[in-house]
């Protein structure tokens, strides 16, 4: 092969990758318009019904710390009536106890809707397109929060040590396995040699359930860190709204608890929670392929800013100012999200006001 056809399949090979990653932001684009077009409608229904000062869809993100902090606050306090020794006994208790049951029906459907927030606050990001340039960190932040919330969830899931729990304990750790990650595979510990694994099981689930949310706090500084004057928490009249429907919702329905968990019997019948253990019959089945299936989704959401950004010349421009048009009001500086606008002393006439906005295009977005 001489040296030009060794040119031309280089060329033909950058002339596929470039028709293939068009074809990529096309799908994207497709896909993108469809999610505006769901939310736009949802976003007038919504404001017909709760005005726009109260559309949830508005505020996923802040309702998503809000009850992420319903959850940790109940959580923190049913810990103290849980044993590692007997844990299903301990959350029975907990279940016959008329106040402990609604509290725990309370930390259980908060940490559903928890996860619903999420995702709604990710697919309005996304079809926004508010996931590239200095959105970036906050993106990929946001990926891991939601991995972490799963994962918090999961070890719940597991402290109960019910039926579900039982088939969690062993689908997770046939994941695991698949994975080849440990020498030694994990599901021998559920292999039905014993009836209870030992309290250090339930101890680190125990850590991990408490030290993720804990942890949490942390990532929603880093997801907020660039963005000026940033709000962890809706409204307060949103805020105890959210409040007391969990708490109207908890007296109503009860959180469900299965038959204690016996790893000598399989339970042919048991619950599924279908926020966090949607994927539970499909992981007793096929455990690589639910593996592949979240790291495809966690891979998938954090490499899209990186291929799915515009090129440079489809990219909107940074804000521009006429200062014939400025009035000094402030309003844009009050309401840019990455303090990208400034107020100086106005220099040239006509001298409308004593300052003029001044925009900084490294900074805007």
């Amino acid at each position: 092969m001489d040296r030009r056809s060794v040119s031309q399949v280089g060329t033909d090979r950058w002339v596929l990758k470039r028709m293939s990653l068009e074809s990529s932001k096309g799908i994207y684009e497709l896909v993108r318009h469809f999610i505006e077009r769901i939310l736009t409608l949802l976003d007038r229904t919504f404001n017909k019904i709760f005005s726009s000062e109260f559309n949830p869809l508005y505020r996923s993100g802040t309702i998503a710390v809000a009850l992420l902090s319903f959850v940790t606050v109940t959580g923190l306090i049913l810990v103290f009536f849980y044993r590692l020794q007997e844990p299903y006994e301990s959350v029975k208790e907990i279940q016959s106890a008329e106040w402990l049951r609604w509290l725990r029906s309370y930390h259980r459907y908060a940490s559903d809707a928890a996860v619903v927030a999420v995702v709604v606050h990710i697919f309005r990001m996304f079809a926004q397109k508010k996931s590239w340039g200095p959105r970036i960190l906050a993106w990929c932040s946001g990926v891991a929060l939601l991995a972490l919330l799963m994962v918090s969830g999961w070890t719940g899931f597991v402290m109960v040590w019910d039926a579900q729990a039982q088939k969690l304990a062993i689908s997770g750790s046939s994941i695991f396995d698949s994975l080849g990650i440990f020498v030694d595979p994990i599901s021998r510990s559920f292999d039905g040699s014993v009836k209870q694994p030992p309290p250090s099981f339930f101890f680190l689930n125990l850590f991990l359930h408490i030290a993720i949310p804990l942890s949490m706090i942390f990532g929603i500084w880093i997801h907020t860190a660039k963005m000026a004057r940033a709000t962890w928490f809706p409204n307060r009249n949103l805020l105890y709204s959210l409040g007391v429907l969990f708490l109207i919702i908890s007296f109503a329905w009860s959180a469900t608890l299965d038959d204690k968990a016996d790893l000598l019997l399989s339970p042919s019948l048991f619950s599924k929670d279908i926020f966090f253990n949607f994927w539970l019959t499909w992981g007793n089945h096929s455990p690589r392929n639910v593996s592949i299936f979240w790291s495809s989704i966690i891979l998938g959401l954090l490499v899209l800013p990186f291929v799915l950004k515009p090129q440079a010349v489809a990219r909107p421009q940074p804000s521009d100012l006429d200062e014939k048009k400025c009035h000094g009001c402030t309003q844009c500086v009050t309401d840019c999200p990455y303090e990208a606008i400034q107020m100086i002393r106005r220099k040239s006439e006509p001298f409308i006001s004593d300052t003029v906005a001044i925009v900084n295009p490294l900074k805007c977005v």
